[in-house]
């Protein structure tokens, strides 16, 4: 029974819809913060490049090493080294009580590839499953769909939504997944 780790890189786009109630399929959606936050590409590539399982990114919270801050926060430890931040939600969501169909925004100045890849275990390198162009747009939807066609009986899929969820160029109280600056 093969577990497959997923993970989406890119910009979160901000045409977060409504999506219609989803059929039953053995795929999580892990997200890190809450809709409206963004994510730094740093905090992304590390998730995806390093391939984080859920565990992994709960351990790095509660150990303080991802962490969750305004801007403002931000700009009160790089003048005045004062350090105040949240820690962000984790949450993983069945594919059948998905309500929310995130947007992924592809993107060239962040380097790389953007779009869906997986973790391939057997050659220990990360693949792509569908690549998405500088400005294009892909919804979690649309993912959702391509990740059943991979499954087989007893396969398991978690999605790692490893980008903003639909924020806005990190404005004045928008939270930002980030790494601690202080470790």
């Amino acid at each position: 029974m093969p577990n497959y780790q997923c993970y989406v890189r890119g910009h979160g786009g901000k045409e977060v819809q409504m999506q219609p109630p989803s059929d039953n399929a053995a795929i999580d959606v892990i997200t890190v913060g809450q809709l409206g936050c963004t994510m730094s590409d740093q905090v992304a590539d590390e998730l995806i490049y390093k391939h984080y399982t859920f565990e992994k990114i709960k351990e790095s919270i509660d150990k303080n090493k991802i962490i969750y801050w305004t801007n403002n926060q931000r700009n009160k430890w790089y003048n005045n080294h004062v350090l105040q931040y949240e820690k962000p939600n984790v949450d993983i969501n069945q594919y059948a009580s998905l309500n929310l169909n995130l947007a992924l925004d592809g993107d060239n100045s962040i380097g790389g590839q953007c779009g869906l890849f997986y973790w391939n275990e057997l050659n220990s390198s990360l693949d792509v499953i569908t690549t998405l162009g500088h400005k294009k747009t892909l919804f979690l939807s649309d993912i959702l769909k391509t990740l059943k066609y991979i499954l087989n009986e007893n396969d398991t899929i978690q999605l790692f939504w490893t980008a903003c969820m639909s924020g806005d160029n990190w404005p004045g109280s928008g939270k930002k997944v980030s790494f601690n600056p202080s470790m």
